[in-house]
């Protein structure tokens, strides 16, 4: 499979040249040292810590899209057997717990204290 030198990206056998960088492709990348060791980091596993525990519905729903589109990673669980309750009732009365990698811990804090401020002239009303 060829593969562009600069962006990495993978090409089909039948491409010659980057659609992105307009390089030619070769069939052997070069990785140096610092790839490597940037993929090691990469691939190390981060701890998961528990940031909040909200109510289920609407809030935990608001609660992740604002984190996610703020480049959060976030994984939601239900305590207890509250996954079992949420699947057979649709509702858990445990709320839900949200985990985010230690790394971002803080930073996830911080998003969710914060209160936008919003002036008049962007509401559509």
């Amino acid at each position: 499979m060829p593969w562009c030198p600069k962006c990495k990206a993978e090409y089909r056998d039948s491409f010659n040249m980057c659609s992105e960088c307009d390089v030619d492709l070769v069939t052997v990348l070069e990785v140096d040292d610092a790839q490597l060791q940037n993929k090691d980091e990469k691939d190390k596993k981060e701890e998961w810590v528990l940031l909040i525990n909200v109510a289920d519905g609407l809030d935990a729903d608001l609660k992740e899209g604002l984190l996610k589109s703020c480049g959060i990673n976030v994984i939601r669980k239900h305590g207890g057997i509250g996954d079992f309750v949420k699947i057979c009732t649709g509702f858990s009365n445990t709320g839900v717990d949200f985990y985010v990698p230690e790394s971002q811990l803080t930073l996830a804090k911080e998003i969710l204290e914060s209160k936008p401020e919003l002036d008049e002239e962007e509401w559509d009303l």
